[in-house]
């Protein structure tokens, strides 16, 4: 979705177990939106926090958890600050509108994410 020259990206989860496949309904949001994926879960780990220059989360508990857990204060960002779209909620177990909400939701916040990457890199 970014696919910007020199940015690098990993998923990690703070509950997540390593080799878990992504859920029916986000891989059907996915595909629906011609977005490939090749996806196994893992767990964030002391290497990833200090590999990365920005960890971005989706709710207030999981940059809470990171900063207590891994002693991070500067790096950790809601991913909705960039789009004004606040927290956003994991939909995992939910019906499908919610979880094209969040699809729509992140996808907005990528985009002004991905701008503000550009004007850094330029």
């Amino acid at each position: 979705i970014i696919n910007i020259k020199n940015v690098k990206m990993e998923s990690a989860g703070i509950s997540a177990d390593y080799g878990e496949n992504i859920s029916d309904k986000a891989a059907m949001i996915l595909n629906a939106n011609g977005i490939p994926f090749n996806h196994s879960s893992k767990p964030i780990t002391r290497e990833l926090v200090e590999w990365a220059d920005l960890i971005l989360v989706m709710e207030k508990k999981q940059a809470e958890f990171i900063r207590e857990f891994f002693n991070e204060r500067v790096k950790v960002q809601l991913l909705g600050e960039y789009g004004n779209t606040g927290e956003i909620r994991d939909p995992y177990g939910m019906d499908l509108e919610e979880y094209e909400k969040t699809f729509n939701k992140i996808k907005k916040n990528i985009i002004v994410l991905k701008y503000e990457i550009l004007k850094r890199l330029l």
